[in-house]
């Protein structure tokens, strides 16, 4: 058996969706199937948009354990970032009135261009099913959908979708319009994170026996830091390390996070607030502004690689990420797999994955000062922190193995698409 997955970008283990189709196309080959990633060559998200951001420095055909990988050349038009942003806007706002999708299909297939990917999902006929992700860069989803009407196979989408807070919100325009509803309603099967993420594919015009809550999972060994005393080194025992692995930018709570670290500060919390992760533009541009890139208390490694990243979830206290644009949210997973507590925002998938007073604390999006108290309380309560990470930890082992997340997608694929995964 074989699976083409496609997804925007590739290169393991650097974030959620990476992650999440990395360990999906291992178990394939687990299992006993030949699993072909195909993907671009953007390394920061921006690249899709601007040339200037970087792209990934990587050999265009590759073999990850077992996994081939695929990266086709994004190509960047006059206007760039400039043209990207108006046309997408204009696909928002116009949706708001129109219902006719193939305007909003032609122009989503240049929003990122990538001209070699039809002939890349069309150059194997041999093929018994194709997954795509993303509703948020939905070209290559629907490229995707494209390929498996000519081939004659199965389309399984995850959509990934950020759906912010309520059912008006601007982030649920993005992903729901003409062109994403037919994409949902035209896939065999449906992989969501969440049951709101199931509840909105259903309110699209999804038939329920094709909606599969599966959520994602870790590998605990893969994450868990045995003892890490790097933080007591680098900032001493009396630190509160705070810490953060994603996205840098306004959206993710990162703003929020740094103007809460400096109120902390003010009252004489020893805060240590850790920002891995890609810096967006807009957000290197606000540090400037705020003058916060002399703040001696923030930290800014970029990225790190694997044994970093454990060592700091290991030594860190809170692992902090108030984001309004999450699907699910796998770096709350890692922090519980290494018994620490977290804060997020009360806003969509991650209310459902959070549960507020017992493994994590959830404040109000966008307002520091709540941001701040959360993170008082923790700093001030050694015993609750102790607690909630133990809770999450327990919630982890119960629910989100990556073990157990491939039993409930090898159970969907048989189900629904009548193919067995299991070796």
């Amino acid at each position: 058996m074989k699976a083409i997955l496609v997804n925007h970008r590739y290169y393991p283990f650097r974030g959620g969706s990476e992650i999440y189709v990395q360990a999906l196309a291992e178990w394939l080959v687990r299992s006993g199937w030949s699993a072909s990633v195909i993907t671009t060559d953007a390394y920061d998200l921006e690249y899709f948009w601007d040339r200037r951001a970087r792209r990934i420095e990587a050999p265009r055909r590759d073999s990850l354990n077992g996994v081939k990988v695929q990266r086709l050349e994004v190509r960047h038009r006059f206007g760039g970032r400039y043209l990207f942003g108006a046309v997408r806007r204009g696909m928002g706002e116009a949706s708001r009135v129109v219902r006719w999708a193939p305007p909003f299909r032609a122009a989503s297939r240049f929003l990122p261009s990538i001209p070699k990917l039809r002939a890349a999902l069309r150059s194997d006929p041999v093929v018994d099913v194709i997954i795509a992700t993303n509703l948020g860069i939905e070209g290559l989803a629907i490229e995707a959908w494209d390929a498996a009407r000519l081939l004659g196979v199965p389309l399984v989408l995850i959509p990934f979708a950020h759906l912010g807070d309520g059912a008006d919100s601007v982030a649920r325009r993005y992903v729901s319009m003409p062109h994403h509803r037919d994409l949902l309603r035209a896939a065999n099967l449906i992989l969501t994170m969440t049951r709101l993420e199931a509840e909105f594919v259903a309110e699209c015009g999804v038939e329920s026996r094709r909606i599969k809550t599966v959520g994602a999972g870790i590998t605990q060994n893969d994450v868990v830091c045995v003892k890490s005393r790097d933080m007591d080194l680098l900032f001493g025992r009396s630190a509160f390390v705070v810490a953060s692995l994603g996205a840098l930018a306004a959206d993710k709570g990162t703003v929020d996070l740094v103007e809460a670290s400096r109120l902390l500060r003010d009252r004489g919390v020893p805060i240590e607030l850790v920002l891995v992760g890609p810096e967006l533009s807009a957000f290197r541009t606000w540090m400037r502004e705020r003058g916060a890139d002399d703040w001696p208390w923030v930290h800014r490694p970029g990225m790190i690689d694997d044994e970093a990243k454990r060592r700091l979830l290991g030594g860190m206290d809170v692992l902090a990420m108030p984001s309004r644009t999450e699907s699910f949210g796998i770096v709350y997973l890692e922090a519980w797999a290494n018994g620490k507590p977290v804060v997020g925002a009360a806003v969509g998938a991650v209310r459902e994955i959070i549960d507020d007073g017992a493994d994590g604390l959830l404040v109000p999006f966008g307002q520091p000062e709540a941001l701040a108290a959360a993170l008082e309380r923790l700093y001030s309560s050694p015993e609750l922190r102790i607690r909630l990470g133990a809770a999450g930890r327990r919630k982890v082992e119960a629910h989100y193995t990556w073990d157990r997340v491939f039993g409930r997608i090898g159970d969907a694929f048989e189900d629904v698409l009548g193919l067995r995964v299991r070796g």
